[in-house]
């Protein structure tokens, strides 16, 4: 499964050239599960920082909320949903990003090895 670009900037590419992108194709093709509509706001908050981790010797530990926050600001999110968001970023969080890293570190391990 390779690392997928956030919708709107594969749209944006698209239509610098203008055509359209093939979005279900894409969904098929990186397992990308269909949002409630309600989670569409979580989602393109966690595709913008899935990669603010806080690091220990072994790899991520944490999502770094400090990072969160400023964006849940940017994207109007308001005071009564937050902690719903904070919640569903860091289930995002650690049920796809750190699986992922520690599946890339073994992948790592194996072609070096």
């Amino acid at each position: 499964m390779t690392q997928k670009p956030d919708c709107q900037t594969c749209k944006d590419v698209f239509k610098m050239y203008n055509e359209k992108p093939d979005c279900e194709r894409c969904f098929e093709e990186h397992k990308i599960p269909v949002l409630m509509k309600e989670n569409i706001p979580v989602y393109k908050i966690y595709t913008r920082i899935k990669e603010q981790h806080i690091m220990g010797f072994n790899g991520p530990v944490a999502l770094n909320l400090n990072a969160v926050y400023p964006v849940l600001d940017m994207y109007g999110i308001d005071e009564s949903e937050k902690l719903r968001c904070l919640d569903l970023l860091q289930i995002l969080y650690y049920e796809v990003r750190i699986p992922k890293y520690l599946q890339d570190k073994e992948k790592s391990k194996e072609n070096n090895g």
